[in-house]
């Protein structure tokens, strides 16, 4: 019967750390920390079901400059 599926609960950790010299910052992120399974939401229709996983571990970094005052 469709829309009778409930995906569980989850939690998800991430971790930030940034450094800043002068006008240059330098920024780290680093998604999903222990690398949890997890699904956001899903679909169903006649005898198709989908889940939508979320993000695996991953990585981000970011430069940038400020200019002006």
């Amino acid at each position: 019967m469709p829309n009778t599926f409930q995906l569980a609960g989850y939690a998800r950790t991430d971790l930030m750390l940034a450094y800043q010299a002068g006008p240059w910052k330098t920024q780290l992120n680093i998604l999903n920390l222990f690398n949890r399974r997890y699904y956001t939401g899903g679909s169903a229709s006649n005898f198709n079901y989908t889940l939508s996983p979320g993000r695996p571990l991953s990585a981000q970094v970011t430069v940038s400059r400020q200019f002006g005052t």
